[in-house]
């Protein structure tokens, strides 16, 4: 048994749900939520909340706590049945990972201490990413990680990174939008290339060309649902300068209801979803061909 498994069944069997245990800690739903789905584990303080709370017996808190240090206990076992084909077998992942489990700090705590993303570091342990390693000092600090360890952790860090450099604008792209853009060259078969533009108005363009198609070229720009529009109208405008495009695309996390379309089909540049990039495929490429 796990840590989240064996929370679920203390919960189950005093008939207490997830939000009334959130009320009885004072935390957000959420975050016991997280807990009882095995995504993170709570602090030792928090930890102690929830035996003071539930009223566990000696045996039943000392077994807890147990099970909370495990390492399995920070992941349900089928959603990790389900991802361990994706997680990276790299050498700074699998220590990241090791120093995160020994840690007293649950990954929300971890996360609010250090000002780095609970996203990021998730997907630091699981080998989605190498981490910045200024931001990964801010991480091992905030779990007053042993010096060995961290001089270890920064070294691996700066090994990787090295052999694994990160394209031009990586930092400046969410989550949502490496994974749109993933999902979209294996979809179109699209090919990226960099284009030779200032950095500072490069960092979210992604140009790509069919692959039969050598010479000819389709910007396509992703947008979350933060990015400034007029910015990428701009960036879009630049990019249909440089390759002669006829159409650029701007693949939004969302549709957008609220812009001057009559402008933006006037300078070639088609706004869509990602879904409606997908069933668009024809139509674009008979303006690329």
């Amino acid at each position: 048994m796990n840590f989240c498994d064996a929370l679920s069944d203390l919960l189950t069997g005093r008939n207490i749900s997830v939000p009334q245990l959130a009320e009885m800690i004072g935390v957000k739903p959420s975050t016991p939520y997280f807990w009882t789905k095995g995504r993170s584990v709570p602090g030792k303080d928090r930890l102690d909340d929830i035996i003071n709370a539930l009223g566990l017996e000696p045996k039943m808190a000392n077994q807890l706590i147990e099970l909370r240090a495990k390492p399995e206990g920070r992941s349900d076992s089928k959603k990790t049945d389900l991802k361990k084909s994706h997680v990276s077998k790299s050498k700074f992942s699998k220590k990241f990972k090791k120093v995160i489990n020994i840690s007293d700090l649950s990954i929300t705590e971890i996360a609010k201490k250090s000002k780095v993303t609970r996203a990021s570091i998730h997907s630091w342990s699981n080998g989605d990413v190498v981490p910045k390693v200024s931001k990964l000092r801010l991480v091992l600090k905030a779990i007053k990680c042993p010096t060995e360890l961290f001089d270890e952790l920064i070294f691996i860090c700066e090994s990787e990174w090295a052999k694994q450099p990160r394209p031009k604008g990586y930092k400046t792209r969410s989550i949502w939008e490496k994974a749109a853009l993933k999902r979209v060259g294996q979809y179109s078969g699209f090919t990226k290339i960099q284009l030779n533009i200032p950095k500072d108005n490069s960092s979210d363009l992604i140009v790509s060309s069919k692959n039969d198609k050598g010479s000819t070229q389709i910007p396509i720009i992703f947008k979350n649902k933060t990015g400034d529009l007029n910015l990428l109208f701009v960036m879009a405008c630049k990019a249909r300068q440089m390759t002669n495009a006829e159409v650029v695309v701007i693949i939004t996390f969302k549709n957008l209801t609220q812009y001057d379309e009559a402008l933006f089909n006037h300078f070639g540049i088609m706004v869509m979803t990602e879904e409606e990039f997908y069933s668009s495929e024809n139509e674009l490429a008979s303006k690329i061909c």
